[in-house]
């Protein structure tokens, strides 16, 4: 009988222990499959998607190679998307579900400065890191866990009016009513008028809207020498094409929304000419960037349609992955390691955050002709 009860237990412990032993093993191997999941919020659809895709390009390029170079300490990484149309209440929802569903602790966008400053507050009280791509000054002083890649809309206006104050004596000025406008308008505005220059007409429209005749009219009636446009792309294009359609011939200018294939195909003869402001640190004579052209072509089988905005996630990227692999998943380490990093010297160009988690970026000019855009000679304005 002991020798029996002997052999049972010996078969018991056997079985219990391959059982453990396989669970072991298993759990292992699933530890291995364990990814390193981010969020993206961005306008997919809708009157901005090509700034959407262009992200989304640049992200998927940097997943892939960041996953093809071995991962995160081992893990892939994985990004969950969600489409936002720069609508506050939809990117307020996507960022819930990003957090709550999905359990991502940084996330890559908003695109649009009004839907950073609607997510902001939600970072900040879930501790999750935003990389909010908004130029509307406001959102240097977000939150502590919102970092911005990108540069601010007052300091592009204080760059523009610098530069046109030294050619042009008056301008009039036609600018979308949003953080976006609103925030170069100001910074373009006491530029422009500390430099002894005059604003001669100022007036501005909806995202909405389709028709700008109006205030085009009204512009033109107050006789500057030049016309600025604060605008997106495709309605960028449309405006400049309302305005020689109206007799508008002045020199206009437009800003950085200006060098995207919609306004090209939106504005057509139109924006032959059209000066507009350009992030400089995007040089295209480099070859780390015409690699980076080449391999979004290749993993999204089209040109970035906005190179800056798509070098701008693709870097954006590769700094989290850089983040994740030294202060692993805890979003207060992450953000310590972004205020700390040392410069990161990318496609978009440098990128170092400052106390307020924003990258100051400098720009040029560029210049459309003959459906291209070229480097316009800074000299040109004086």
């Amino acid at each position: 009988m002991k020798r029996v009860i002997g052999i049972v237990a010996l078969i018991v412990l056997l079985v219990v222990g391959t059982y453990f032993l396989a669970h072991q093993f298993v759990r292992q191997d699933n530890s291995q499959k364990e990814s390193v999941k981010i969020g993206f919020i961005g306008p997919l659809s809708g009157e901005l998607a090509v700034w959407g895709s262009s992200q989304q390009g640049g992200v998927r390029l940097a997943v892939e190679e960041i996953n093809n170079a071995g991962g995160i300490n081992g893990k892939k990484l994985e990004v969950a998307y969600e489409d936002d149309q720069c609508d506050k209440t939809k990117s307020v929802t996507a960022l819930r579900k990003l957090i709550d569903f999905d359990k991502v602790r940084v996330v890559i966008g908003p695109l649009c400065s009004g839907t950073v400053i609607a997510d902001a507050p939600v970072a900040e009280q879930s501790e999750v890191i935003l990389f909010g791509f908004g130029s509307a000054a406001a959102i240097s002083t977000a939150g502590d866990y919102t970092f911005r890649p990108s540069y601010s809309d007052v300091y592009q206006g204080e760059f523009l009016a610098g530069k046109i104050a030294k050619r042009f004596n008056s301008i009039g000025i036609l600018y979308v009513n949003n953080d976006y406008g609103l925030g170069l308008f100001s910074g373009l505005k006491a530029e422009f008028v500390k430099n002894g220059k005059n604003i001669v007409a100022t007036e501005t429209y909806s995202l909405q809207d389709k028709d700008w005749r109006t205030q085009l009219a009204k512009i033109k009636s107050a006789q500057p020498d030049a016309l600025i446009l604060i605008s997106y792309g495709r309605e960028g294009g449309l405006i400049a094409r309302q305005a020689r359609e109206i007799g508008i011939g002045i020199q206009i200018i437009g800003t950085d929304n200006f060098g995207t294939v919609d306004v090209l195909e939106a504005g057509g003869e139109a924006v032959e000419n059209v000066i507009f402001t350009s992030p400089a640190t995007l040089d295209e004579t480099k070859q780390a960037v015409k690699d980076f052209r080449a391999n979004y072509i290749r993993i999204n089988g089209v040109e970035p349609p906005i190179i800056f905005v798509a070098s701008n996630t693709y870097d954006t990227t590769k700094i989290i992955a850089n983040a994740v692999k030294t202060a692993g998943t805890n979003a207060e380490k992450i953000k310590m390691f972004l205020y700390e990093m040392p410069p990161y010297h990318g496609v978009s160009g440098v990128i170092k955050f400052d106390v307020n988690g924003d990258a100051t970026k400098d720009f040029v000019f560029q210049v459309i002709r003959n459906g291209v855009f070229l480097p316009y000679d800074m000299q040109s304005f004086g």
